[in-house]
């Protein structure tokens, strides 16, 4: 018999017709990474399918807040800002943006598509 286990996972269904494999897990999840130049914190939850071959993850309430520490690299920003002409949403010198959406193609909330 074959056994899928997956822990801590708040919501799991699993289907198996014929020996394939799907399942679905709603997970959350926290990312930090600082270096002397910036500080990233990504904060969310996602959603897994996996069908067979081909897994697929989904981003929900998925928080990206960029702190740039280096004069070089806000100035770098500054400038990606004036030749796109967007202003990414700011709390205070930190960059806050909101994504949803599949992890291949994802929707970043106050961003225009280019």
């Amino acid at each position: 018999s074959e056994r899928i286990s997956i822990y801590p996972a708040e919501k799991i269904s699993i289907y198996r017709p014929t020996r394939k494999f799907q399942f679905t897990a709603l997970r959350e999840f926290q990312f930090t990474c600082q270096t002397p130049f910036f500080r990233i914190n990504l904060n969310g939850e996602f959603l897994l399918h996996q069908h067979v071959h081909t897994p697929n993850m989904v981003l929900h309430n998925t928080e990206l807040r960029f702190h740039p520490i280096s004069l070089g690299l806000r100035e770098m920003i500054k400038e990606w800002e004036r030749k796109n002409g967007q202003i990414l949403p700011r709390q205070g010198a930190t960059i806050v943006l909101k994504i949803d959406g599949p992890l291949d193609h994802p929707t970043v909330h106050g961003l225009k598509p280019n």
